[in-house]
């Protein structure tokens, strides 16, 4: 019998879960109180709103949760407050959708007011990501009319450091 070469066969099956992720958007600007709320609680408070979505996406596709401004950064919770000065959702999109190219049903939800200030063209990376097999799909926050007028930050004047009164000064 041992010169059969007996042997087991075996077969084990290997379930690879969808990924999901989540990206919220921790630029300044999410800190506009446009709504009775800041944008980023608002992002916040849709989440605990539909935390039946989430929970049953949960059941079916593994769950990541990222911060993104300039960086991209995996979060186990979510703080109430951004903190990063640019806005580089393109350059995240395409980031997590490199992480997930072919994983079956990745997908992308991306939570931002629609503020761009680096990085790549949205609109760009999530038709690359798409033909990646990664959907994105996004949950805009905020109000678009009063971000034209209140989502400024001055970072710097120049102008002379010596004027006299009532006198017209040049300020760049």
């Amino acid at each position: 019998i041992a010169l059969l070469a007996p042997a087991r066969l075996t077969r084990d099956e290997i379930v690879l879960r969808a990924p999901a992720v989540i990206l919220l958007d921790a630029s300044e600007s999410m800190n506009v109180r446009d709504t009775g709320q800041t944008r980023r609680e608002a992002a916040l408070t849709w989440l605990a709103g539909h935390r039946d979505l989430v929970s049953k996406l949960s059941e079916r596709a593994d769950v990541l949760r990222f911060d993104f401004g300039r960086e991209l950064a995996e979060v186990p919770e979510w703080s109430s407050v951004a903190r990063e000065r640019l806005t580089a959702t393109g350059d995240a999109i395409t980031a997590v959708a490199r992480r997930l190219k072919g994983r079956p049903g990745a997908s992308i939800i991306v939570l931002s007011d629609g503020r761009t200030t680096a990085g790549l063209d949205p609109v760009r990376a999530a038709t690359m990501s798409r033909e990646r097999g990664v959907r994105v799909h996004a949950i805009c926050v905020g109000d678009a009319a009063v971000a034209q007028f209140r989502d400024r930050k001055v970072n710097n004047v120049l102008c002379p450091s010596v004027a006299q009164l009532q006198s017209a000064v040049p300020i760049h």
